[in-house]
This record gives structure tokens, C-alpha cells and sequence, in this order.
């Protein structure tokens, strides 16, 4: 059976998805798999099912929602997936059964080839790593705790591709780079260090006046918007892009 918060959440049973009725169902085993191996209180599972306003009821609906997850996944052949103690609940799945689990580990085999200068390995790594996502994390659920769960599997993710794009860029492979790099800033328009990949991969193909042309139009909306200059490391990207089109203008 495999369990899965990078997109919408689910467990699946031979491919077959497991049926999570309701609203606060799917919430609730988000919030377990979240905590992977960890007991979490019925207090926090309450604070995120119902935010700031949890009816009189709220104790006893989480346990029956609880109880009635450990039955499907009893029904579905995980006997000792749920267990309830120390007043909460944990879920004990096994990494390779869990999507964020596996996208951790192999992350981080990533990091370990790129320590030891095995660039290829790693950018298959990170690519295998993303390879887990399907889609924006605990998409459709609901709540500030989910929500900001969400941002923060999010940003992980962004890390791990600014990871792949760096590794691709060691490797000369800025044709790699340039489209993810590009889907990246169309969500975050200020994201500077993918912009930086960016400009170094149009460097890259020989698109220097393109690189030069970002910047220049980023620098006006930073100012305009934000009230502030690019940061230092983007200014260095932009000088020594700067010094090798100058360097080859024509006298």
C-alpha cells in the first residue's frame, strides 16, 4: 500500500485508490503522514481541522474520524498502520511506502554525489526526487495549518530543483536549464537565485544581450515594487556576465 501528500492526498492499495469521505478525512491522514512515525495530539489534530474554531464536539468527531481510518486500513490489510497512544495517534509507514519519504531520501543521495563530485549521479538523483511530485502538495485541503504545510513542502521542492538546475549548470547542460529555470520564475517572478541560474544558462548558449536584458528588467521591478536592488550574489552574475559582453563587442 503507498501513501502520498506530494499532491493531492491518498493511499492506494495495488494502485487502487483508498475512498478518504468528507472533508476532514483526508486532512487527517495528511496530518499523520506529515508526523510519519510520530505521535501527534488529538489537541494538534483539532487545531488543524477546524483552525481557531473547533465545534464543542471536536475531541470526540477526531476520534471517530481516527477510529474509522484504522478500520479501512485494517480492511485494507495495514493492521498496525494507526495506533492510538499518550493521548494522539501515530501512523507508522514504512519510508518506501511514503511519496515525501522517498523524496527525502533520494534528495539526499543527490547531496551525497554532489559532495563527492559525481554531478551525473546526482542530477539523476534530483530528478528521481521530483519525479515523486504529482501535483501542488495537500492540494485541496483546507485550513491555515495546510496551507502553510503546503508552502513549506513547496519550498523544499524549490530547493531541490535549484539543486538539480546547479548540478546540470556544472555539467554544461544549460539547454537543461533554461525551461525549468523559466517555469520556476513564472510562480516566483523574484526567486533571484533561479533568475541567476537563468542568466548563467542563457551565458551558457550564447545568449548573453538575453541575460543582460533579464536582469535589467528585473532590477526596474525590484525597484518599482519592492523598493530594492537585486542582491549581491544576482549583481555578481551580472558582472561578469557584463565583462564577457564587453569583453567580445566589437572595438
Amino acid at each position: 500500500m503507498g501513501y502520498g501528500v506530494l499532491g493531492p492526498v491518498e493511499s492506494r492499495i495495488d494502485g487502487r485508490p483508498l475512498r478518504l469521505p468528507g472533508r476532514n478525512r483526508p486532512t487527517l491522514l495528511a496530518t499523520l503522514l506529515l508526523h510519519n512515525r510520530q505521535v501527534v495530539s488529538i489537541e494538534r489534530l483539532i487545531s488543524t481541522l477546524w483552525d481557531e474554531n473547533p465545534p464543542s464536539t471536536a475531541r470526540r468527531q477526531t476520534q471517530n474520524m481516527a477510529a474509522s481510518l484504522r478500520r479501512d486500513l485494517r480492511a485494507a490489510g495495514e493492521a498496525d498502520t494507526l495506533d492510538s497512544l499518550l493521548g494522539g495517534y501515530r501512523i507508522n509507514v514504512d519510508a518506501a511506502r511514503l511519496d515525501l519519504a522517498r523524496f527525502d531520501h533520494t534528495a539526499g543521495e543527490a547531496r551525497r554525489h554532489v559532495e563527492a563530485g559525481r554531478d551525473r549521479e546526482a542530477v539523476a538523483c534530483f530528478e528521481s526526487s521530483l519525479a515523486e511530485w504529482r501535483g501542488p502538495a495537500l492540494f485541496g485541503l483546507r485550513g491555515h495549518v495546510m496551507r502553510a504545510a503546503a508552502l513549506h513542502l513547496d519550498e523544499r521542492r524549490l530547493g531541490v530543483v535549484g539543486e538539480l538546475l546547479e548540478a546540470r549548470l556544472r555539467l554544461g547542460l544549460c539547454h537543461e536549464v533554461i525551461a525549468p529555470a523559466r517555469a520556476v520564475i513564472a510562480e516566483h517572478p523574484f526567486r533571484e537565485a533561479t533568475i541567476g541560474q537563468l542568466m548563467r544558462a542563457l551565458q551558457g548558449v550564447g545568449r548573453i544581450v538575453e541575460a543582460l536584458r533579464m536582469y535589467a528588467e528585473l532590477r526596474v521591478r525590484l525597484v518599482r515594487e519592492l523598493g530594492i536592488d537585486p542582491c549581491p550574489a544576482l549583481q555578481l552574475v551580472h558582472r561578469r556576465i557584463l565583462r564577457q559582453f564587453t569583453a567580445e563587442r566589437p572595438a
